[in-house]
């Protein structure tokens, strides 16, 4: 199925990043090209941050944000 500007879609059929995997492989789709590039929560893209100095501070940040 092609989107609007002519881009791949493949609907995921399941709800694991192992079947994702297993899928993506049968439909011929290499999974490792950008990996990482996407967040799973959310599937924006990540960016890259400069490493924070204090990494307990990182810890309970992220630890609300979960």
């Amino acid at each position: 199925m092609l989107d609007p500007k002519g881009k791949t879609i493949l609907y995921l059929r399941s709800d694991s990043l192992e079947k994702w995997a297993k899928q993506l492989k049968e439909e011929g789709i290499n999974r490792f090209f950008h990996p990482f590039s996407r967040c799973l929560h959310c599937n924006s893209l990540l960016e890259k941050i400069t490493p924070p100095l204090d990494l307990e501070n990182i810890t309970t940040t992220l630890s609300l944000l979960l």
